[in-house]
């Protein structure tokens, strides 16, 4: 735990401050035993030797509990300071987040991949720093992405799929985006496993902001790839203010459960799309893992639609057009949505809180639904 004690102090002046008094009064303990010692190297009566190590134990144990309080219990800070009425049903304000109908996972490495990526229109492209980029070359590609942040990309966003957090990379991916120039940009965490993963990659992301002079906070994605981050859903969609979606990795997720051949990814799915919806933010398909737009792309590309995920990761720009015909609204469904919006408003503006419509009962829920609908269509 005091190593993640230190590490958050890096960046918190409080923290740092009182480590600081910590080590002082250590240091003061021990130059008073030496000055007070007698010969034979005991502690002279006149030094209250309890008293001293009590007001050490009691500043240790205070910056501990403020540790624990403020990074490792989620639940101390919860999503509603930002995420308007709760009431709600959940919708945070996702019509600010970008729109991720259709997102084209991109290599950082070689560089022909990467110039490629930037004329692609996916709503967002992923530019992968984890799996596409060997040990040997990280620090290259690292510098490689930076400049091409640097750019103009023909994708309405930008994200980067950085290494785990645990590498020897994780900190130095998360500094560079930090530092980029790029105003709208998210960083993709892998296999987060724990609130602590979200919680570290938050600090670090508030000092090397500062250090940076960055005004427009690094956005957050979460992979769930792992039987433990799988089980954590629930937690890891509120264990940030800068996280605005869960994405669920079928590879790594079937090697970690150990399955083989064809399989059934529904309770997966559920889990994922129900964490992220209660937790007001975005459910995003993972990547299908042929290149083609077949028969078996679309039926998964149906199967997440109807479920409700608001998009999908695609691994080839052949697949993009099926994704964004699939998850954009119809120009029924968009005036479906504006004319069930429009009836509430006058509903509540004669204070009602629910109104019928021809033959169905309007309400709250079939307003988030409209929400949705809408922020999908981008309007």
């Amino acid at each position: 735990m005091w190593g993640e004690v230190l590490a958050s102090a890096m960046f918190e002046p409080e923290l740092r401050d009182q480590l600081r008094e910590a080590s002082e009064t250590w240091t003061d303990l021990v130059a008073g035993a030496i000055r007070e010692g007698t010969e034979d190297g005991s502690i002279s009566g006149d030094v209250d030797a309890h008293a001293c190590a009590e007001r050490l134990t009691a500043l240790v144990d205070g910056l501990s509990s403020r540790w624990l309080a403020g990074s490792r219990d989620v639940r101390a800070r919860p999503r509603a300071a930002r995420g308007g009425d709760r009431r709600r049903a959940g919708l945070r304000d996702t019509q600010a987040m970008s729109r991720r109908r259709a997102c084209l996972v991109v290599p950082a490495a070689p560089a022909a991949k990467l110039a490629k990526g930037a004329t692609l229109a996916a709503d967002e492209v992923v530019i992968d720093l984890e799996d596409a980029v060997v040990p040997a070359v990280k620090d290259e590609a690292r510098g490689a992405v930076a400049d091409a942040l640097a750019g103009e990309w023909a994708a309405e966003s930008v994200a980067v799929r950085v290494n785990a957090i645990g590498s020897p990379w994780c900190h130095l991916d998360l500094a560079a985006l930090a530092a980029s120039g790029r105003d709208a940009l998210t960083a993709v965490l892998p296999k987060v496993e724990h609130p602590d993963d979200l919680a570290f990659a938050d600090r670090l992301l508030d000092g090397a902001e500062a250090a940076a002079g960055r005004t427009t906070p690094v956005r957050l994605l979460a992979l769930i790839e792992t039987a433990a981050g799988l089980a954590a859903a629930a937690e890891l969609a509120r264990a940030s203010e800068r996280l605005d979606g869960l994405i669920l990795g079928y590879a790594d997720l079937a090697a970690s459960l150990g399955r083989t051949g064809e399989q059934d990814w529904r309770y997966a799915q559920e889990t994922v799309l129900v964490a992220a919806r209660a937790a007001g933010i975005q459910a995003i398909d993972g990547p299908h893992l042929g290149i083609r737009d077949d028969d078996e792309f679309r039926a998964g590309v149906a199967q997440a639609r109807t479920l409700g995920f608001d998009g999908k990761w695609a691994i080839h720009p052949a697949q993009l057009d099926a994704l964004r015909e699939a998850f954009t609204p119809t120009d029924d469904e968009i005036a479906d949505a504006r004319e069930v919006l429009a009836a509430l408003d006058r509903a509540a503006a004669d204070g009602a809180g629910a109104v019928a419509d021809g033959d169905r009962m309007l309400d709250e829920a079939l307003a988030l639904s409209a929400r949705r609908v809408l922020a999908r269509a981008g309007r």
